[in-house]
């Protein structure tokens, strides 16, 4: 299989990851915006060298939906890549340093809302957990239906710690209650 992927090989691809590289000469920061289930989302690729999972920020059919987002593929500002790519790539002590420039000491991406009690703050500071499951955790204005459904989409990649982060940590009491359900607790 080949590192690279078009936007078809993409669609057909039978994950929800995204990966993509910054292509953009000389590099740049790229934020596009996505409607998502009713909302506005703003994705922004990082300033950075290294393969990015972009559906840590959005849903993968959201963005192969999004103009934007095919517009950056197809002029060359945003490459995608497999997610084998993107396990080689980041395993490298080179990436591992980028990674810890980029998203904090541990690779992990930190959510800085200033809003945040400090408790879960803490905890995302230190949960190791994606963004997608910190963004879950942390929204205020969650809908309880459309989370449940977008962890569905990803149930097959959603590691168990992600779940107990949730059933501990979800400032919506629906999400937590039910992610702990999901846990047997």
């Amino acid at each position: 299989m080949a590192d690279f992927m078009s936007l078809s090989d993409l669609e057909n691809q039978n994950t929800h990851e995204v990966w993509v590289l910054n292509k953009t000469n000389p590099r740049g920061l790229l934020s596009f915006i996505v409607d998502s289930n009713g909302r506005r989302v703003t994705v922004t690729m990082p300033l950075t060298w290294i393969p990015f999972d972009l559906s840590t920020r959005i849903t993968k059919k959201s963005l192969i939906e999004n103009p934007q987002f095919r517009r950056m593929v197809t002029s060359g500002m945003l490459q995608i890549v497999t997610p084998d790519y993107a396990a080689k790539a980041l395993s490298t002590p080179e990436a591992r340093t980028e990674m810890s420039k980029v998203f904090g000491s541990e690779g992990v991406i930190t959510y800085t809302d200033p809003n945040l009690p400090p408790d879960i703050k803490a905890g995302v500071e230190s949960a190791g957990v994606s963004g997608f499951v910190l963004s879950l955790a942390t929204n205020k204005d969650l809908v309880f239906s459309e989370a449940v459904s977008d962890i569905r989409r990803r149930s097959d990649a959603l590691p168990q710690s992600d779940l107990k982060y949730l059933s501990e940590n979800a400032i919506n009491t629906d999400l937590r209650n039910w992610a702990a359900q999901q846990l047997g607790v």
